[in-house]
């Protein structure tokens, strides 16, 4: 590292995925864990604590962090605590076992001040059922997910069957795709597992890659989006591909989705390009969103 810096690497560059160093230096990923030596490396030579963090939205536990959602080139995509936390624990075999949910922080970047932080008893209103206390969250926005207090000798068995329960009844989402004028009804439902899966070798309990199910109202095969491999969970290019739609004739150049301002209702058409595969260039879907996928010309 030393020697690259040296020779004039860029200390503050951002990769294609928004990464800087630092950000990976200081993340865990898998079962690697931060470097912190090379953390203290690259801060010494300039690094940019919350460069990085300004464009993302993080799960944090100490040293370790996720990017969960990093902002798009478009601009249309806002998420919720909730989802943050449902997209953190069934897309990646999470490092962060143990929630303690009574204690959670949102740390939240203001500008050159020092953070401001919130403690949110999220343990509750998951035993509740109680959705009201998901927020919207802010680019640059960390929830710091502590460990529960716990014998070490003790295996994570994942979320209890309320936790469960209130993400999915709070996150379900219901859109529409049209097709050939033929409309199909997606569902698309937050399933965490709660069976642990042993490392080869490690003896460390991890969750099962969970999903996220596409099921067409219309007879139809049940279509299901494994969010373990690609993330693509929850969003319109992942959601119109799982639900095995398309067609031959289909144009995914100019595909437009109609949604409706949740409060005055006001309905919105955004048209977007769905050939490739871009997240930075893709749609978080909301529920009620009307996907209609145009014939070729």
């Amino acid at each position: 590292v030393d020697l690259l810096l040296d020779r004039g690497a860029e200390v503050n560059r951002l990769s294609p995925n928004g990464e800087t160093a630092l950000s990976i230096a200081d993340s865990q990923w898998g079962n690697s864990p931060p470097s912190p030596e090379i953390g203290k490396v690259l801060r010494q030579h300039g690094a940019i604590e919350d460069l990085q963090r300004s464009s993302s939205i993080t799960v944090a536990r100490g040293l370790g962090k996720r990017n969960t959602f990093q902002q798009g080139t478009n601009n249309l995509n806002r998420f919720t605590l909730f989802e943050a936390i449902a997209q953190h624990y069934m897309t990646e075999q999470s490092p962060f076992a143990f929630p303690d949910f009574s204690r959670v922080k949102l740390r939240r970047l203001k500008g050159k001040t020092p953070n401001e932080e919130t403690v949110l008893d999220l343990e509750t209103a998951f035993k509740l059922g109680d959705c009201s206390k998901d927020e919207w969250l802010e680019w640059g926005d960390l929830i710091e997910i502590p460990e529960q207090d716990r014998g070490i000798s003790e295996a994570w068995l994942g979320f209890p069957q309320e936790v469960r329960n209130t993400l999915n009844n709070c996150l379900e989402k219901k859109v529409q795709v049209i097709v050939k004028g033929q409309t199909n009804t997606i569902a698309l439902h937050v399933e965490l597992l709660r069976v642990p899966v042993a490392m080869p070798g490690l003896g460390v309990p991890t969750l099962l890659p969970s999903s996220l199910s596409a099921v067409p109202a219309t007879p139809a095969p049940e279509v299901e989006i494994k969010l373990s491999q690609d993330k693509t969970g929850g969003w319109l290019n992942g959601v119109v591909r799982a639900a095995n739609v398309i067609r031959s004739s289909s144009d995914l150049s100019r595909v437009k989705v109609m949604r409706a301002a949740p409060i005055t209702h006001e309905k919105r058409e955004m048209t977007f390009d769905l050939r490739q595969m871009d997240k930075r260039n893709d749609l978080w879907l909301r529920n009620g969103d009307v996907i209609e996928i145009p014939e070729k010309p």
